[in-house]
């Protein structure tokens, strides 16, 4: 399957049927959280949107890269509006239900017990963004071409809240894409190309897994 694709409809005809559609029924009792990739041609290549997390002594991901997303509130139908909700509060974007394309399987983050749910966007045009600086420091877009590039991907130990661990990581220009969100990456490249990031399939992080 090529990911050069040339329009948002084409992203739904062959990744669609791929994908979960509507969100399904969750523990109540777990804490979950949900994260946003989107998906726009940029210069003429299909990338991803990720964010440069604000610096804040609270928060365990403080100034490392990440997807736009965060926690579900119980007025939010879904997943999918938790990401979509965030995406506005963080970024300043907003998504409308036709860009959906789709959710990957819900996934629970060690050392946080927290169940993660991706969905997938595609947005059409020229974005404009309005950061909140509580939030994000700065925004970037990766080409999909140099994530599927397999001389992308780097190894070096990373201090985790458990211990120091030699992990995968992605570097681009300035920024290291590592730990959770490289691995929601990981997933997106498995779920629908039956491909590995790393020479293996199913990334580490993948110890339990719920339907979103």
């Amino acid at each position: 399957m090529s990911y050069r694709l040339f329009d948002k409809e084409s992203w739904k005809k062959s990744l669609g049927p791929f994908l979960h559609n509507q969100s399904r029924p969750f523990d109540q009792n777990s804490k979950h959280a949900a994260v946003a990739l989107i998906l726009s041609k940029v210069n003429g290549h299909w990338s991803l949107l990720f964010m440069e997390r604000a610096i804040h002594p609270l928060d365990p991901w403080s100034g490392d890269v990440s997807l736009p997303g965060g926690r579900y509130d119980s007025r939010d139908q879904n997943f999918q509006q938790t990401a979509a909700r965030e995406l506005v509060e963080e970024l300043g974007v907003s998504v409308e239900d036709d860009d959906l394309i789709g959710s990957l399987v819900g996934f629970l983050a060690p050392g946080f017990d927290t169940y993660i749910h991706p969905s997938v966007w595609a947005l059409d045009g020229k974005i404009e963004f309005d950061l909140d600086p509580k939030e994000a420091q700065s925004v970037f877009w990766l080409p999909l071409d140099y994530l599927f590039d397999p001389r992308s991907i780097r190894y070096k130990f990373f201090n985790t809240r458990r211990s120091s661990r030699y992990l995968p990581f992605l570097p681009f220009e300035k920024f290291t894409i590592w730990g959770l969100t490289f691995g929601v990456l990981t997933q997106f490249v498995e779920e629908i190309y039956g491909a590995s990031l790393v020479g293996h399939k199913t990334w580490p992080f993948y110890f339990s897994q719920t339907s979103n």
